[in-house]
């Protein structure tokens, strides 16, 4: 099955935000790409940092080997970290800071309800983050016209849509498949 073996665990919580990660490292390449294209040579080198998160993303797999509720935690962290970083690189008049509703989501859907702890202060983390950091990020080091700016919001409600559908549709997968599998139990 390839590049999808990364994304196996037992833990079926885990798999799903594997897939997650899985995603995100093979998209965070070609968002410097996407960039380029809306705000031309003007955002250059900066813009090619937008794609520095590739690592953190691949990470997930390694770590959740180690411990199952880990790689989820990671995941977590990196993302809302990648939402706040990428929105100080391209200004908050990107839209980047939307990035933080999926990730909101993913710590809400990552954590089954004995781990209330882990979700409640993954799930705060960007409410808090954004309070603080709204409005009082240092400036980008390069600023776009309106028009760009334009662009760049639509680029991230498309994205933020998309990621956060995906979100959905895997970890409902994988809630399904975990009774399914507690069902094929009990009947057994």
């Amino acid at each position: 099955m390839g590049i999808f073996r990364f994304a196996e665990h037992e833990n079926r919580l885990t798999a799903a935000s594997n897939k997650i990660a899985l995603i995100l490292a093979g998209n965070t390449p070609f968002y410097p790409l996407y960039l380029y294209f809306i705000v031309g040579r003007a955002g250059l080198p900066w813009i090619l940092l937008s794609g520095a998160s590739f690592p953190f993303f691949c990470a997930t797999f390694w770590i959740a080997r180690s411990g199952n509720r880990r790689g989820r935690i990671w995941l977590s962290l990196a993302a809302t970290a990648n939402s706040f970083y990428v929105t100080w690189l391209l200004g908050e008049a990107s839209a980047t800071a939307l990035f933080l509703i999926p990730c909101i989501s993913l710590a809400v859907l990552s954590f089954s309800g004995e781990e209330l702890l882990p979700m409640a202060m993954l799930t705060a983390l960007p409410f808090i983050g954004f309070y603080f950091l709204h409005g009082h990020l240092p400036p980008p080091p390069v600023l776009y016209s309106a028009k760009q700016y334009a662009s760049l919001t639509t680029l991230n409600e498309v994205s933020v849509a998309s990621i956060t559908a995906a979100l959905g549709y895997i970890f409902s997968r994988a809630r399904e498949d975990g009774k399914a599998k507690d069902i094929s139990r009990t009947t057994a």
